[in-house]
């Protein structure tokens, strides 16, 4: 028999972590038949709960302002979901502490991924950052891939790269597969093409890696009940064929937004690729998804170009030229993302729009109450100011 969870309300850590098993993933020895565990779900902070199986919980639809992630998860997802719940947002959770082995290994969830594939290839359109990044780890894997790209150069360097095991300008590349992830720009995604949509295998499970949830939800839901929207949440400011790495979702968070017309099955398959990956898969409702990531992802490409331009606008040649044999590390971090991919970062603010000026609105209000601490020399508030970001900031970190 597997073991049973070790429920335990009274840790705080353990509390906001989602106690079903992670989708189908092995915690026995093999040929062990495996028994089903109980795991605790609460809502509102609820953690007096109601006990349920974890078929069930795997199998739970995120309510409108709910969010609902698995065991394995670290601390990490517990400090999204504590920022989501600063933000008004209502929660479910499932608490609970997984006994010893319960974590799959790399190399388990490779196989469990295979498995619940029965041996199909995984697909991908596209092979930028994320895409080539995902076809180096399943090529490490040894999980088979394919991949669909516009431009014959393109198809050649991936092969020299090593990216995938097949790749061609052909969709036809794509018929065999049981998973395809779309890693696209979010315009292709939102207003996918008919050839796109055509060359979508009937018995595939389809996915995402798009920034912005709601807008692609709503593009997709009446398309396609096998997608399954999803977002990893890694990457660099490098683009194209060449900026693919291995390991980069190696403890990220990979958010899932499934809907209600989903197939139930389909978002266990990307979650296990995501474990397969090495990330943390958790679910979410896209729009709760949307504002928590134009808090932590695109507000601050737009604070970071802000502070660009405000640097690189200085009038005097001389200071000019000393701020930059000055910069270093400190400038460094804090600008790095105002140094990305142009269109990525108006696509992000296109199709989250609404997020976006809610949170430039907040960072401005919290701007012009930093300013009013300098010009009135309010030096101990200006302290309690950067004190209490010291302490915000390890919880996203």
């Amino acid at each position: 028999m597997g073991q049973s969870f070790q429920l335990d309300p009274t840790q705080p850590h353990q509390q906001g972590l989602a106690g079903h098993q992670s989708h189908g993933m092995p915690t026995h020895p093999e040929g062990e038949q495996q028994a089903e565990h109980p795991a605790r779900v609460a809502a509102g902070g609820d953690v007096n709960g109601r006990d349920v199986l974890a078929a069930q919980a795997a199998g739970h639809q995120p309510r409108q302002r709910e969010v609902v992630w698995p065991a394995r998860s670290t601390t990490l997802p517990q400090q999204f979901l504590q920022a989501l719940v600063n933000l008004g947002f209502q929660h479910g959770w499932i608490v609970g502490k997984p006994g010893p082995g319960h974590i799959p290994s790399m190399s388990e969830a490779a196989r469990t991924l295979q498995r619940l594939l029965g041996g199909a290839p995984v697909g991908l359109v596209g092979l930028g950052l994320i895409g080539g990044s995902i076809g180096l780890d399943l090529k490490a894997l040894g999980v088979p891939t394919r991949a669909w790209v516009r431009r014959e150069a393109m198809a050649r360097r991936a092969r020299e790269r090593g990216l995938v095991d097949q790749v061609c300008c052909e969709p036809g590349v794509l018929k065999s597969c049981g998973l395809v992830l779309l890693c696209l720009p979010m315009d292709q995604l939102v207003s996918p093409s008919p050839a796109l949509l055509e060359a979508l295998p009937p018995q595939a499970v389809i996915s995402d890696v798009g920034s912005v949830k709601g807008a692609i939800a709503a593009a997709w839901r009446l398309l396609d009940h096998r997608f399954v929207p999803g977002h990893p949440l890694a990457g660099s400011t490098a683009a194209g064929v060449e900026a693919g790495q291995a390991g980069m979702f190696a403890g990220r968070p990979w958010v899932l937004t499934p809907y209600g017309n989903s197939d139930v099955a389909a978002p266990t398959l990307v979650e296990a690729l995501a474990l397969a990956l090495g990330a943390e898969p958790l679910r979410c409702e896209a729009a709760a998804h949307d504002r928590a990531v134009a808090l932590i992802s695109h507000l601050p490409v737009l604070v970071s170009v802000a502070l660009l331009h405000t640097a690189s606008g200085e009038q005097d040649p001389v200071i000019a030229a000393l701020a930059h044999r000055l910069a270093s590390s400190g400038f460094a971090d804090t600008s790095r993302v105002g140094g990305g991919n142009p269109v990525l970062g108006v696509q992000m603010a296109t199709h989250n729009r609404k997020a976006v000026l809610q949170g430039l609105a907040a960072y401005r209000s919290s701007l012009e109450q930093l300013e009013a601490a300098v010009r009135e020399a309010d030096w101990p508030g200006l302290q309690r100011e950067l004190a209490c970001s010291a302490a915000a900031r390890p919880h996203f970190l």
